[in-house]
Order: structure tokens, then C-alpha cells, then sequence
């Protein structure tokens, strides 16, 4: 599953996934909401955002990318509350290259969402995406990253940030380090380690 507060991937509880499960049941039927053409991906390439309300009233998320999709995530999950950013990062292939998409939705009340890439470089760009029906405080925020990550987001009102959401540096590695499967090493041949088992010592924060 995909951890409610951060964009990498995490091992949950049984505890943990019996609640997930739980807040994810549907009184709506999941629908998308949104679509975003990813040209350079192909060009039959589309991504979707697919929303429903929980039997809590609550708006679930999730992103796809066929065949990919993401877990479910969103204000209806347990835990820290996706308030003002809720995106998630999905990650997809195209041939061997993997390739990153950002969707989820912002608070509808403000105006732009300043991106800072992992090489560095800050875009921003205005928020013209529909508002979830149902759920005026949201706005949809669809982007295709391709190879790039970011390192923050800053939600932006006339220049003022109301809120943020960050990587730090070694999800950012842990991130990359997914990037190629693993291969099985030969028994006690260091020089055969596979890529993930030489790059996770790397990525483990201390």
C-alpha cells in the first residue's frame, strides 16, 4: 500500500490495512473525474482520475494509468488527514524507462501550485482543473512528471504558501533505487549483488 501521509510505498499493520479497507468501502460507484493526455508517452496514452464517496461521506482517490493504478488515497483514509495537497505519485514504464505521474487533488480556493524539481528547477503552474463533484473545497491537480521527481510543493494564494508537501532526500533515493527490478545475486559474489541490494544500503537514511 501507499502510506496516507507520504508518496512512497510502505508495509502496513494488520491493524492498519483492516482500517484502510474499511475507509475505502464505497457508497458511490468509482468514476473518473478527470483525464490527462500523456503525449509523450504515446499517443493513445491517457491518465484518470477516479474518485468515490465512502460510506463516511468522505472523497477516496485513486490514479491510473493503464495498466497501472495507484492505491487508494485521500481524505476518507485513517491516520494523518490529506488536508489542503492530496497527490500521490504513480510510477509506470514505458519500455524499460520508469515514468512518473502526480495526481490527486487542492484546496479549490487557491490559485497555484509551485513545483521544486529533484535536479532543483521550480515550475508553477496555475490550478485550472475541474473541481470534484461533490466536494467543492477540491480541486483536481494532474501532472506527468516523466523521468523527473519532485523535492516540494508548495499550494500558493496571491504568493502566499498555505501548504506544503515534501520528499526528503532518501524517499527520493528509495524512489529511484525501485526504479530497477531486482535480480537475483549469486550465492556469496559481492560483484553480482543486484542493482536493488547495492542501492537500499544507500537509500536507508541514517
Amino acid at each position: 500500500m501507499m502510506c496516507p501521509d507520504r508518496p512512497v510505498p510502505c508495509e502496513p499493520t494488520p491493524a492498519e490495512a483492516g482500517k484502510v479497507e474499511q475507509a475505502v468501502k464505497q457508497a458511490t460507484a468509482p468514476h473518473a473525474i478527470a483525464e490527462l493526455r500523456l503525449s509523450a508517452r504515446g499517443p493513445n496514452a491517457r491518465a484518470r482520475l477516479i474518485a468515490w464517496r465512502n460510506r463516511s461521506g468522505k472523497l477516496c482517490l485513486e490514479t491510473q494509468v493503464d495498466p497501472a493504478s495507484s492505491a487508494a488515497f485521500g481524505p476518507c483514509l485513517p491516520g494523518p488527514p490529506c488536508r489542503k495537497i492530496c497527490v500521490q505519485l504513480l510510477q509506470t514504464r514505458t519500455d524499460s524507462a520508469a515514468l512518473y505521474l502526480l495526481g490527486g487533488v487542492v484546496a479549490s480556493e487557491n490559485d497555484r501550485l509551485q513545483l521544486t524539481t529533484d535536479d532543483g528547477r521550480v515550475e508553477t503552474f496555475g490550478l485550472s482543473g475541474p473541481v470534484v463533484p461533490g466536494f467543492p473545497g477540491y480541486r483536481v491537480f494532474m501532472l506527468d512528471l516523466g523521468r523527473g521527481l519532485y523535492r516540494r510543493l508548495e499550494l500558493l494564494d496571491h504568493d502566499q504558501e498555505v501548504a506544503e508537501e515534501t520528499l526528503t532526500s532518501a524517499e527520493i533515493r528509495s524512489l529511484r533505487c525501485n526504479e530497477s527490478p531486482p535480480v537475483l545475486p549469486s550465492q556469496g559474489s559481492q560483484s553480482q549483488r543486484s542493482p536493488l541490494q547495492k542501492c537500499v544500503p544507500r537509500a536507508t537514511p541514517k
